[in-house]
Formats: C-alpha cells, structure tokens, sequence
C-alpha cells in the first residue's frame, strides 16, 4: 500500500469558502435589494473573479506537484 501525500492548504480552502459564501449571498441579495449599492456586500460579486483565479493557482499547484 503505497501512501502519496498531497500539500494540503487549508487557508486556500477557507478562502474558497468565504468567497463561495460570498457569491451565494450576493446572488440572494439580487432577489431582496435589486440595487447591489444598497446591499450590505455589494462588491461580493468580485468574489468570482478571485474564485477563477484561485481555481487558477490550485490547478497550476497540481500540475506542478504531478510533473514532479
């Protein structure tokens, strides 16, 4: 049985969820408050911005971790 660690981020995965949390909350708020100015997390929306990005990093540490 061979055991193959992975480096595993955990301040990554809270970030991811923060920022889901965030994307899930500014589309609620659509549906209450129409105007995101008057939401009380209008800039939630650049949360998905940040979420590619950070899908971006974890699949380069991937990659990089299984070339070698």
């Amino acid at each position: 049985m061979i055991h193959q660690t992975k480096k595993h981020f955990e301040l990554l995965d809270a970030m991811r969820g923060v920022a889901a949390i965030a994307v899930v909350l500014f589309h609620f708020m659509e549906i209450a408050q129409p105007d995101y100015r008057n939401s009380f997390i209008p800039h939630s929306y650049l949360a998905v911005d940040f979420f590619f990005c950070f899908i971006g990093v974890c699949n380069c540490l991937c990659l990089r971790s299984e070339a070698g």
